[in-house]
């Protein structure tokens, strides 16, 4: 695995050249990607989703509230995971993300018939969502420096799109298969985890990498 140093940067960074010449131990490579890609899962499944479940369950009113409530939050969600980012680091902020995310699924898990729990999930998701577009190229270029920023963001982006592409669809899947959305949430709970073990794998070995 090629690896270089250079002085400007505290920790250690990867060569693109990991992903095509020294794949088997570059760990921290690959767990990259399998982040991009259970991240674009996920993105996916809960924004293809989330309108005709809360409709099914609540009707069209509450539905509209809930999506431009977390549609609203999403723009200081993002500035707020900016800012995380820079004063804590990368693995705060995306742990504080994908916490986050994680937690909308588990108020859309609730019992009852009551609403508060969907807006609560909105605020949440708000916040979090921006794991999606925020989150990814600031792995990368912890992962990879900005030397290989460019080339590396590249293939790291093609892997979200993948999960973009399928997730939307797996989740109609499991709900044509179950009647229901709730194995889906729970579905996308756990690849949310997925996500963030990656993610966080993925930054502690390329700083443990000499």
């Amino acid at each position: 695995c090629s690896i270089s140093i250079p002085k400007q940067r505290k920790f250690t960074t990867l060569s693109i050249r990991c992903l095509w010449r020294s794949a088997a131990i570059c760990w921290s490579c690959w767990l990259l990607l399998a982040g991009m890609l259970t991240n674009g899962l996920i993105n996916a499944g809960a924004l293809g989703h989330f309108p005709p479940a809360i409709q099914e369950s609540h009707g069209a009113v509450i539905q509209a509230t809930v999506i431009s409530l977390y549609s609203s939050v999403s723009i200081g969600g993002k500035l707020l995971l900016g800012w995380i980012n820079d004063r804590f680091g990368v693995v705060v902020s995306t742990t504080y993300a994908c916490v986050l995310f994680g937690l909308s699924f588990v108020f859309l898990l609730l019992p009852g018939q009551s609403a508060v729990p969907l807006y609560a999930m909105a605020l949440v998701f708000g916040l979090g969502n921006a794991i999606g577009t925020v989150t990814p190229p600031l792995i990368t270029a912890q992962v990879f420096g900005k030397e290989q920023y460019s080339r590396a963001y590249g293939v790291a982006n093609s892997f979200s799109q993948v999960g973009l592409s399928l997730g939307s669809l797996a989740v109609a899947s499991v709900y044509d298969a179950a009647g229901s959305y709730r194995p889906a949430w729970f579905l996308l709970l756990a690849l949310t985890g997925v996500t963030l073990a990656c993610w966080v794998g993925s930054v502690v070995l390329a700083r443990r990498m000499k």
